[in-house]
């Protein structure tokens, strides 16, 4: 028996991967229209998990509905998508937003180190 190895996600977690409320995408797993989460706790409020791999396929389908023919990057592994022309997309790391003033650099959220870094960047140029 071959076993995969699955990884759960946090509502808030699938929210950044989607850019859909939380509300938004229950009500979308009520209709059918996104993967459904597993309950991870017990009792009605327990915890909720959603599957890693079908949210990147939900992802997936939405590029091939877009018609743009886009493939996951490393067998879809990571949320990382190679676009039709081959380079990766803008949001291929949809959990480091971007910030302003930086030159549309990827910078870690709370990094205080990589936000001095990408403010005296931005201060030497010209």
């Amino acid at each position: 028996m071959v076993v995969h190895q699955l990884r759960f996600l946090s509502p808030r977690q699938v929210e950044t991967l989607t850019s859909l409320s939380a509300r938004h995408l229950a009500r979308m797993a009520d209709a059918g229209r996104f993967p459904k989460p597993v309950r991870l706790g017990e009792g009605k409020n327990g915890r909720l998990g959603f599957v890693e791999a079908e949210v990147l396929a939900w992802n997936a389908a939405r590029l091939e509905e877009r018609g743009v023919g886009a493939k996951p990057v490393n067998g879809g592994e990571t949320a990382a998508v190679e676009t039709a022309g081959g380079a990766p997309s803008a949001n291929a790391r949809p959990d480091l937003p971007r910030r302003s003033g930086n030159n549309g650099a990827r910078i870690e959220t709370g990094s205080k180190t990589a936000i001095r870094a990408a403010l005296l960047k931005n201060a030497e140029a010209p």
